[in-house]
């Protein structure tokens, strides 16, 4: 019985985290859609206390969820970009205010990566 209660405490204290977590949404990708999997984001509170890193998905997305709005500082790792991709030093990292909705920024990559066509497939956008 206090194995069950225990498990019911611990899942309720999660699911009260993650109502609390704010959903951030950063995106890596050239102006011509083109991406890749495997590029690093970290995102840092203002006062250090907090770090999260992950890497995007094929789709150029990383999805993190912060633990408390404030003031996040997002940044790149340039050693996990592509080869012949680019990103310029001042928007390596992005501060920012992160409110308890969330937020999306995008940081845009550049070079001879981005010249490539993007892969064929089916395209997601639709025309109006």
């Amino acid at each position: 019985m206090k194995s069950k209660l225990l498990v019911a405490g611990l899942l309720a204290a999660f699911w009260v985290g993650m109502a609390n977590a704010c959903p951030l949404y950063i995106t890596v990708i050239c102006p011509n859609d083109n991406t890749a999997s495997g590029i690093a984001v970290c995102a840092t509170s203002s006062d250090g206390t907090y770090v999260n890193c992950d890497t995007t998905d094929s789709s150029g997305l990383v999805m993190m969820y912060l633990p408390a709005p404030g003031t996040y500082t997002l940044c790149v790792d340039p050693s996990t970009l592509p080869p012949g991709a680019t990103i310029k030093k001042t928007e390596l990292c992005q501060t920012m205010y992160i409110p308890e909705t969330g937020a999306s920024p995008e940081f845009e990559l550049g070079g001879d990566f981005c010249s490539t066509p993007p892969p064929s497939g089916f395209c997601w956008m639709t025309g109006g």
